[in-house]
């Protein structure tokens, strides 16, 4: 694996983190407006 292509994975999973997490925030806020 080149260390261009290591970048880029590990800019794909913690772009993937932070969409998992942003989720999971919408996600509570939505269950304290019920």
């Amino acid at each position: 694996m080149t260390n261009k292509e290591m970048i880029i994975d590990s800019y794909h999973s913690s772009k993937m983190t932070m969409i998992v997490t942003f989720l999971g925030i919408v996600a509570i806020a939505l269950f304290d407006l019920i």
